[in-house]
């Protein structure tokens, strides 16, 4: 009677433990579907730059963005070095390779908001949370009043 009674409960529990899984892998396939259109969006259209300047937004996230965006685009130059590439296109580039002449201008149109992006990650990567919460300004003053020497 005994080991009957085990064997259904531990069929009880298999079909339980089976029904968990499949929900589990559903939500997985549910997860990683939202990350991949996170990434393509994220190729697609510089949203890093909203994200840095919202005091909400997820830190991890937002340099996850700036990295996708990048990923496949030449970086921006500074102004001396893109003046001295101006002057060595010539006829034959801006033909046979417009593609990557229009890439290079589109870099070259976050060139600002690029470097604030950099400055931002120097400023902030201190105040980031292990889940990627950044510190508020009153947070930060409360850690800085108790790391400041007492008189």
């Amino acid at each position: 009677m005994q080991s009957k009674l085990s064997s259904v409960l531990l069929a009880l529990a298999m079909s339980g433990a089976c029904c968990y899984a499949q929900k589990a892998t559903k939500a997985n396939k549910d997860s990683l579907k939202i990350e991949k259109e996170k990434a393509s969006l994220y190729k697609k259209q510089p949203v890093w730059v909203a994200m840095h300047h919202d005091t909400a937004a997820n830190y991890h996230e937002t340099v996850r963005a700036f990295k996708e965006y990048w990923k496949d685009r030449p970086q921006p130059k500074d102004e001396l070095e893109q003046e001295m590439k101006e002057e060595k296109v010539g006829l034959f580039r801006k033909i046979f390779e417009a593609g990557e002449v229009k890439k290079e201008k589109e870099s070259q149109e976050y060139s600002f908001e690029y470097k604030r992006f950099q400055n931002w990650v120097r400023d902030n990567a201190p105040f980031v949370q292990p889940n990627g919460r950044m510190l508020t300004p009153n947070e930060r003053m409360a850690l800085w009043e108790q790391q400041r020497p007492q008189k």
